[in-house]
């Protein structure tokens, strides 16, 4: 823990450096396919990347997964 002189936390390091937070404010179809893109890694490594999407556990990812390449399960 440590204590820091600002109103958002989230400006300093390392708070700083995490992506984004699928639940305050996901990213687009198009920012998702930038990062895509730009990467060589498998699907489940970029969602487990906490620069990129903060918070995604490998529970998670999987199921992230599950739900959009088999909607019906």
């Amino acid at each position: 823990m440590r204590i820091v002189d600002t109103a958002d936390p989230r400006s300093v390091e390392p708070l700083s450096e995490l992506g984004y937070d699928p639940i305050v404010n996901w990213m687009t179809v198009e920012e998702w396919d930038a990062i895509l893109i730009k990467t060589i890694k498998p699907i489940k490594a970029v969602l487990l990347d906490q620069g990129v999407c903060a918070g995604i556990g490998n529970w998670l990812a999987g199921k992230i997964i599950t739900q959009t390449y088999h909607p019906d399960v």
